[in-house]
């Protein structure tokens, strides 16, 4: 909004009798406080999300907004509760996690490997490595 149509504004406010005036500053805090509570809806939402699910949903808030800087997708990772200085490890996890899920021929396809299984451990030390030195 800019300064002339604030100055409207307040213009306008000051004009209330005492009774507008109340009824106004009512009408404005329950709007607030709907506002208040859809962000804190959204939020819960999001932080419920598993974190391919919260990936996701970045992807397709960066794809609505059409931006080229990508702050919709940030915002929407740091809302679910991403943080900044996730291991490597745990970005792997969950990549190896989006693969399992999108090659799944069934749930049973879709579960994490053992920490200790062989094959898992091996391709997880290469594509580890690999990340670490283009990183």
């Amino acid at each position: 909004m800019d300064v002339g149509k604030v100055t409207e504004l307040a213009k306008a406010v000051s004009a209330l009798d005492e009774h507008e005036a109340t009824l106004l500053a009512e009408v404005v805090e329950e709007m607030r406080a709907t506002r208040a509570k859809s962000e804190a809806d959204r939020l819960a939402k999001l932080k419920a999300l598993s974190d391919v699910e919260a990936v996701e949903a970045a992807i397709a808030a960066w794809e609505v907004e059409l931006v080229d800087d990508m702050k919709a997708a940030l915002k929407v990772l740091l809302d679910a509760g991403f943080v900044r200085g996730a291991t490597l490890e745990a970005a792997y996890r969950v990549g190896y996690q989006r693969g399992a899920y999108d090659n799944a021929a069934g749930p049973d396809d879709m579960k994490m490997p053992a920490e200790d299984d062989r094959d898992y451990v091996t391709l997880r030390l290469y594509d580890l490595d690999d990340l670490r030195r283009t990183a």
